[in-house]
């Protein structure tokens, strides 16, 4: 759910793209991919969510956004 998205990122819920990023930047410092690639996966699994949520593009209660699978990110990256 996006609350459990905006907890992970440390914020309150908001539509404030540059507290988003500026959230996920200061804790992606923190936990390398390499060094940490679980909670790393986490962080960035939250991002996307809020960013998301932010733009308006998350489907009410679903935990699915209205982007197809696998688009933008690092998804299908590998």
């Amino acid at each position: 759910m996006v609350r459990g998205a905006f907890d992970t990122l440390g914020i309150k819920v908001t539509k404030d793209k540059k507290a988003i990023k500026k959230a996920y930047s200061a804790l992606v410092k923190q936990y390398h991919p390499e060094e940490h690639p679980e909670e790393w996966s986490r962080i960035h699994d939250a991002f996307q969510e809020a960013m998301e949520y932010a733009q308006g593009t998350v489907m009410r209660g679903s935990g699915f956004s209205g982007k197809q699978l696998g688009v933008g990110g690092l998804h299908g990256v590998g």
